[in-house]
């Protein structure tokens, strides 16, 4: 693999006068792999065909780009790349998982990962190409409706069913524009049609298909119409529900297709919940029919995080605020969670409020393994002259408000 490192000034390169400072200098190397022909090229070098390892072998195992595992190598007397690639396999994976593994197969000059060979599906796909290219849309709905049909019969012959289908219209002027449309085996040919006619509205609403001022006239029109299989999997059939369920559900998602192909993919979200400690925090926004995996359980334990009340009011964005005793000073907390005074007042956008009672702080301290991560806040429930009640946190010694209960 060739890579190029760039600007570089070696003393073996030459620019023409003028040409300096117009041109970066660049150097290039080869390699087995990114990671090798990367530091290949910072040296100017070529190394030969599985001499990988003996190239990689004198650099320092920083450069292996993990900080934690080149610190620890170093202290277990391994300060170099070839010493780190001298270790059993078996022996790294068993003591330093799987980080370490993919960091000691780049040391010994291979790839990261070992490739996994995977079985191309069949080509599924439906399309209709235009010769001439068709100015209008309105075809393309009454193609989409025959191409919608010759899709669901592929699938069905091969027992297969998809989670998604691609939408692609190919234009005169060379450009390609495509959307995916949830399906999960529900969309009929004819709804799956009337997706590809609210898709192109939604399109040409958007000026996705104007010519450029002074265009040539035969860069407009469309040459192809495409209908693309996504996520393919056996199909297992659907049980129906009772008393009319899966008409209702059917108009839902309707409706949902159509207010999405208005507004965009991510015009219409529902709410999920999620892992974190501040109320903002405990719910994601997910555009509608996407699927949602949560990087951290809603359900783990989270200490410091308040159960008790949920508030009615979050804002998306915490408001900045200042908490004043009785004497109009700020009010601290230092690193113990020791408040420096009875919170008084609060000014917030402009308002001054009178501060009757107030509990806390609740302390929250995370990530503090990671420097570039670490937080350390504390909270307060505060209620105030005019019967609110209000969330505030204080985080390096700047207060905000988060949100208000009822």
């Amino acid at each position: 693999m060739a890579a190029r490192d760039g600007p570089d000034s070696g003393p073996d390169t030459e620019a023409r006068p003028g040409e300096a400072d117009a041109l970066p200098l660049a150097r290039i190397g080869v390699a087995d792999g990114l990671f090798a022909a990367v530091l290949a090229a910072r040296a100017g070098v070529l190394v030969p065909a599985g001499r990988t390892a003996e190239f990689l072998a004198p650099y320092p195992v920083a450069a292996l780009g993990d900080e934690g595992l080149a610190e620890l190598l170093d202290r277990l007397g391994l300060p170099t790349v070839g010493a780190f690639a001298a270790l059993p396999a078996e022996a790294v994976a068993d003591r330093f998982g799987p980080a370490g593994t993919a960091a000691h197969r780049l040391a010994r000059g291979l790839q990261p990962r070992p490739l996994v060979p995977r079985t191309e599906g069949p080509d599924l796909s439906v399309e209709q190409c235009f010769d001439p290219p068709e100015a209008l849309a309105e075809p393309l709905v009454f193609v989409a409706r025959t191409l919608a049909e010759q899709l669901h019969q592929r699938l069905a012959g091969a027992g297969l069913t998809c989670q998604r289908v691609a939408v692609e219209v190919a234009c005169a002027d060379g450009r390609t524009v495509s959307r995916l449309w949830r399906h999960e085996g529900r969309l009929s040919a004819a709804a799956l049609a009337e997706r590809v006619r609210w898709q192109l509205q939604a399109w040409q609403g958007a000026g996705t298909f104007a010519v450029p001022d002074g265009g040539p006239s035969h860069d407009a029109g469309f040459t192809a119409l495409r209908l693309v299989p996504d996520d393919l999997s056996p199909d297992q059939g659907r049980q129906l529900a009772l008393w009319g369920q899966a008409v209702a559900d059917d108009r839902v998602e309707r409706a949902v297709a159509r207010v999405q192909a208005v507004l965009g993919h991510a015009g219409l979200r529902r709410i999920e919940p999620a892992g974190g400690r501040g109320p903002g925090e405990q719910v994601v926004r997910v555009p509608w029919g996407e699927p949602y995996d949560p990087a951290a359980p809603a359900d783990a334990p989270w200490p410091g995080r308040l159960r008790d009340v949920w508030p009615a009011v979050v804002h998306r964005a915490p408001v900045p605020v200042a908490v004043l005793d009785t004497a109009g000073r700020p009010v601290n907390v230092d690193g113990r969670a020791g408040v420096s005074a009875r919170p008084a007042r609060i000014a917030v956008r402009g308002r001054d409020l009178v501060v009757d009672g107030w509990t806390g702080p609740w302390p929250a301290v995370e990530y503090w393994w990671d420097q570039a991560r670490a937080r350390r806040r504390a909270r307060f429930q505060v209620t105030v002259a005019d019967g609110r009640a209000l969330l505030l946190t204080v985080e390096n010694g700047e207060w905000f408000l988060e949100a208000g209960y009822d």
